[in-house]
């Protein structure tokens, strides 16, 4: 496939492309071929599908499928100015002449007329230059930004003597565009075609001018008839064009073409958004047309408007906006199954703000830094946060092009129903959702357990022999988990706010530490200390060895970057701002901890001193002799502790949000209960009750062993990777068919992504369950094979119980997969298709 380059308005447009049955056109020589376009609403502005989905879900469906044909007459109420742009090579200079150019604006408008647009030709230019006649690569583009003349709302047509790629045409689709948009930003609209098809031309069978026509109903916003390639959906998101599985060829009419015999109406190839040959083309329909001129009802009539994008009556541009975005993801979230019962009032700022919360990397790291000061120091430090900050990022992507085809509450246990087989799907998404349910569970408990661990070290900053017992570790573990379900419960409609303001707390607490600890220390570490010094000798383990066990600090503390994927059913549009949250909060947080890590270490004072801290906690002491005060330790721990609050109450709306979803399919005990809304607090309040007692039963691990941070990190880290890894493995197994048209491609990397992710995850189950050192005893032993047992068990009980005969796994009622084109789905093997054209796009144009 042949694709040209775009530039301010790549981000924007989709191009659309006509193409016919392979031969050779005589007059270049040139075959003309089946052309892969790859072109579907995925490519088109967010805007654009947007308004289209809301115009469908408005529109009144006419009582007739009748065509307005070419003998119907409607008085033009639009005019558009037309330029055409005549590109040749030398070789072929004149072959295109005016009158050709006069023949294919009366064929324009005779297509055009009877449904109240008209094309005044207000200019016809003739260029000879070898590259612009081909188009290839970006002379495209260089001509359109030379030739193009005229506003947004005006149309122009580039016809091309030797246009590349053996397409008949390609066209952009409109675009969000203001008066006050500059031309440098919208240059690039407009449609290429072969001149060939000119009336005139020698494209035998398609020189009457049509394709000129097709393509000039891309750029109205319309969309071809068979989009999506299948027998249910929504298709074109015209509600009376009849349901189309394949592009036609020719013009079929004994027997007539119907590719869904199942459905009403055979295929309308005498449609000029079908790839018939010119002569069969007729008619739009009055879906189309309306389409076209826009609804009185729902949008202003004017081309103006249109082509600055079919606004939505009501409010302002941007209310109107979130009201279409909201309105689109209810009706997605129902196709998927299920029912919209949580106010969508999340930005993708606020989840960016969350995912970061989660991460929490200045807390993450500082409550964990005596694991790296044991397994290897420095090298371990840094290098270790870099190598695992690549690999999270990767399987953040990876999650995040599953995400934007599936955007639900459900997750990662969703996402593996979606893409298994059906005799699969159940016992995978059993599977994958109590990974996620545990790992939601054990990482919102690292996080308050560590946050009570660092609240008490506060006190061992002035008296240093101090350290907490069992019993006050646990107390002040409880009630700090009261603080965050209070919050979660009694101030959820500010949860936006406190999401937004950890961004910039973050932000400042790293800057204002990096600098104090700077400006205040008396002594400095050497480059070769900070970023060379390896030093495992405390671990007991062997050398190599202990620079993986100490891997997980950074795993720990950048694995929280899935769990917003929860908050998918509390936002506007989730498919496009979950994904872009999820890889951007990691690579924040990737490029924070090495700004945080870095003069934290030049400063680090004798290690052994903050190995010996009673506590366990040593980031305070390391603050406290920088400093030279326990004041100023105090101070800077304050902002670490200001860190946590953002992070513990973060985590519990995630993990409650998690337990609703999970609930609802009925996998947990109580799911009548656990499955449900409060409609007084908008929260699902029992799944916040569930997560914070199971948190608080499972910090009594404390009193049997006094390393139990150690084990609630590392089956947190092993439970919430294994959860991602399970849908990108079900979605490599299956050739990652699923998520070829995602909104949030990896392209042609994805597979290697995918195996990178799947490798790593492998070795982060044996490497987490390790101790962080050796000898072992009873008190120091890493219990996360433990727990990962425990709640292993209890699942496979509960299965037992009730699973085996009840659990069908999420209610995937509908064809996702652009493979099938049209056939049922093979969980359901039935329904429609759920997810709009996003979720069914076309493979290629055959």
């Amino acid at each position: 496939m042949k694709t040209f380059t775009i530039t301010a308005l790549a981000a924007c447009i989709a191009v659309a492309s006509a193409k016919i049955a392979t031969f050779v056109d005589p007059a270049t020589n040139q075959t003309i071929r089946h052309f892969d376009c790859d072109v579907n609403r995925g490519k088109a502005s967010a805007h654009f599908n947007d308004t289209t989905k809301f115009l469908l879900r408005n529109s009144r469906r006419p009582n007739s499928l009748q065509a307005i044909s070419k003998r119907q007459t409607v008085s033009p109420a639009i005019t558009i100015q037309t330029y055409f742009h005549i590109l040749t090579t030398t070789a072929k200079s004149g072959q295109v002449t005016q009158d050709m150019a006069t023949q294919q604006a009366a064929a324009l408008n005779k297509a055009y007329n009877p449904i109240g647009v008209s094309f005044n030709l207000v200019n016809t230019s003739f260029t000879t230059d070898d590259e612009w006649a081909v188009g290839d690569g970006t002379a495209m583009d260089d001509a359109k930004k030379a030739l193009r003349v005229g506003t947004y709302k005006d149309l122009n047509l580039y016809f091309h003597s030797d246009l590349t790629g053996g397409i008949l045409g390609t066209c952009t689709l409109p675009s969000q565009v203001t008066a006050q948009t500059q031309v440098s930003q919208y240059y690039t609209d407009g449609c290429n075609i072969n001149a060939n098809t000119m009336p005139g031309g020698s494209m035998t069978g398609y020189n009457l001018g049509m394709t000129t026509v097709h393509e000039t109903g891309h750029w109205l916003g319309l969309l071809h008839t068979f989009e999506g390639y299948s027998c249910t959906g929504d298709g074109d998101m015209i509600a009376d064009t009849p349901m189309q599985s394949t592009s036609t060829d020719g013009c079929p009419t004994k027997p007539a073409k119907d590719s869904c015999p199942s459905v009403t109406g055979v295929d309308p190839i005498h449609n000029y958004m079908d790839y018939s040959s010119d002569a069969c083309y007729t008619n739009f329909t009055p879906g189309q047309v309306s389409r076209i001129q826009t609804d009185g009802d729902i949008t202003t009539t004017t081309m103006d408007t249109l082509k600055r994008r079919l606004s939505v009556g009501g409010g302002g541009p941007a209310q109107r906006q979130s009201s279409l975005q909201a309105q689109n993801a209810d009706a997605d979230l129902a196709k998927m199954g299920y029912k919209s019962e949580l106010p969508r009032s999340l930005s993708m700022l606020s989840i960016l703000g969350l995912s970061f919360a989660i991460m929490a990397v200045p807390f993450g790291l500082s409550t964990t830094l005596y694991i790296t000061l044991t397994d290897g120091q420095s090298v371990t430090i840094i290098w270790g946060w870099v190598l695992v900050s690549l690999i999270s990022l990767s399987i953040a992507a990876s999650l995040a092009e599953i995400c934007a085809v599936y955007p639900t509450a459900g997750g990662v246990y969703y996402w593996s129903a979606m893409m298994s087989t059906r005799k699969y799907a159940p016992i995978a998404s059993w599977i994958t959702g109590w990974l996620n349910l545990v790992g939601n569970w054990t990482v919102t408990l690292s996080i308050n357990f560590s946050g009570a661990q660092l609240i008490l070290s506060a006190i061992g900053l002035w008296r240093e022999d101090w350290s907490a017992n069992p019993w006050q570790t646990v107390l002040m573990f409880w009630a700090w988990m009261f603080v965050c379900f209070s919050v979660n419960a009694f101030a959820s409609k500010y949860l936006d706010l406190i999401n937004k303001i950890c961004i910039y707390w973050t932000a400042a607490s790293v800057l204002i530490i990096i600098v104090t600890l700077l400006a205040m220390s008396d002594d400095y570490r050497s480059g070769e200390f900070v970023f060379a010094h390896y030093d495992a000798s405390a671990s007991g383990w062997p050398d190599g060895w202990a620079f993986f066990v100490g891997l997980l600090q950074a795993a720990y503390t950048l694995t929280g970057y899935g769990l917003v994927a929860s908050m998918c059913e509390e936002v506007q549009n989730p498919a496009r701002e979950v994904p872009k949250a999820m890889v951007l909060s990691v690579a924040a947080a990737g490029i924070t901890g090495i700004i945080y890590l870095i003069p934290l270490l030049f400063v680090l004072p004798d290690i052994q001193t903050l190995l010996d801290v009673a506590s366990g906690q040593p980031i305070g002491t390391l603050f406290k002799i920088v400093t030279g005060s326990a004041g100023g330790g105090f101070g800077l721990l304050f902002l670490i502790l200001g860190i946590l609050f953002f992070a513990g109450v973060g985590a519990l709306t995630a993990s409650s949000r998690c337990t609703y979803a999970f609930a609802r399919d009925g996998a947990i005990p109580g799911y009548k209960w656990l499955g449900t809304t409060n409609k007084t607090l908008d929260i699902p309040l029992w799944g916040l009750v569930l997560s914070t007692v199971v948190d608080c039963l499972l910090g009594l691990i404390y009193f049997g062993s006094t390393a139990a941070f150690n084990s609630f990190t590392g089956v947190a880290t092993i439970c919430l990777s294994c959860g991602y890894g399970l849908p990108i493995l079900v979605s490599v197994l299956r050739g990652r068919r699923m998520v070829k048209h995602s909104s949030f491609p990896l392209g042609k990397f994805g597979f290697a992504i995918n195996i990178l992710c799947l490798c790593w995850i492998a070795l982060a189950i044996a490497l987490f369950c390790m101790p962080v050192s050796l000898p072992v005893t009873a008190s120091s032993m890493n219990y996360a094979s433990v727990v990962f047992v425990g709640f292993a068990a209890m699942s496979f009980a509960w299965y037992i119980i009730h699973g085996r005969k009840n659990f069908t796994g999420p209610p995937v009622v509908q064809d996702a997969d652009p493979m099938l084109e049209g056939k049922p789905h093979p969980i359901d093997g039935d329904g429609e298709l759920g997810l709009e054209t996003e979720t069914k796009l076309a493979m290629k144009e055959s």
